[in-house]
């Protein structure tokens, strides 16, 4: 079967707004049978990418716009987000050691760090004035060995 669909949903930069898409995400990706450690992964990565935009993107107090979609074809979820906040790549960022002592660790980074570790693609442009990071992760539809419990 030849799934193709698409999720997308228009977000204020208000923090509240991370968890009703989220439930939006798990409502659509659980149509399609994605394992539910897909589905965490997926809505994790929004979280933390979602976060930063908001929390540190804005310099002024005015509402904007975050457009996000989440489209699934046979096998794999593509995410991308599209924001006017200032130019930022989240992906440029030295990788954090995560072997190395709490003390001795750079601050941040650790979220960032996650998303690529559980996507198989992360990526960022800068179009038109806009943010544009794009998301890509596999999956076997019901597939239980991908449930991690």
């Amino acid at each position: 079967m030849d799934l193709s669909a698409e999720l997308s949903a228009l977000l204020s930069n208000r923090l509240v707004e991370i968890a009703e898409l989220a439930a939006a995400v798990q409502r659509f990706l659980n149509v399609f049978d994605v394992p539910q450690h897909t589905v965490y992964e997926i809505n994790l990565s929004l979280d933390e990418l979602l976060t930063n935009i908001i929390s540190y993107g804005y310099a002024d107090d005015r509402r904007h716009l975050i457009q996000v979609s989440v489209g699934v074809t046979a096998g794999a979820i593509d995410v991308r987000i599209e924001d006017d906040a200032a130019p930022f790549d989240p992906f440029a960022r030295k990788p954090v050691d995560v072997g190395a002592a709490i003390d001795d660790r750079e601050p941040g980074g650790l979220g960032i760090h996650l998303v690529k570790e559980m996507m198989e693609h992360a990526a960022y442009q800068r179009l038109d004035g806009r943010n544009r990071v794009t998301l890509r992760r596999s999956f076997v539809a019901g597939d239980r060995a991908q449930q991690r419990e």
